[in-house]
């Protein structure tokens, strides 16, 4: 399989064969607001949920996926074969994380039809602001 046409759903599958599905749930469907119609908010959708072992810490990975092509795409570089990837895989190797999450990515959005450009630190800072309203959710459920 070429990692070309790897995404995010690629990498949830392949985390849920690594981890024992006694234990884990991929794609957990979340009732975030039940107020809200589907399509609005009503649902959210944890990448792979895992159950504790023991006690009550269950844990929630929110995966992202960054591919080198999506970077090469965010520095305006057209020219994206082999050779190319593999010289900035090797700049990553030496960067450090701060200036990692500046790097410009671009992406195609399913939602707005369109690619949009945005950067590292900004997919995270997402994913944390995802993981935060499913903790938040859940303390709310917890207290009613």
């Amino acid at each position: 399989m070429s990692l070309s046409s790897a995404n995010e759903y690629v990498l949830q599958a392949i985390m849920g064969n690594l981890l024992s599905l006694k234990y884990c749930i991929p794609e957990l469907t979340l009732v975030m607001n039940s107020q809200r119609p589907k399509g609005s908010g009503r649902f959210g959708f944890s990448d792979i949920f895992i159950l504790s072992y023991k006690g009550n810490n269950n844990v929630i990975l929110e995966l992202k996926y960054i591919s080198l092509v999506g970077l090469m795409n965010g520095m305006q570089k057209n020219n994206l074969g082999a050779n190319e990837l593999e010289k900035l895989d090797k700049i990553l190797e030496k960067e450090d994380e701060e200036s990692i999450l500046k790097r410009p990515y671009t992406y195609w959005s399913k939602e707005d039809k369109k690619t949009k450009l945005t950067t590292i630190g900004d997919i995270l800072n997402n994913g944390m602001n995802q993981l935060n309203s499913y903790e938040n959710n859940f303390k709310r459920k917890s207290n009613q």
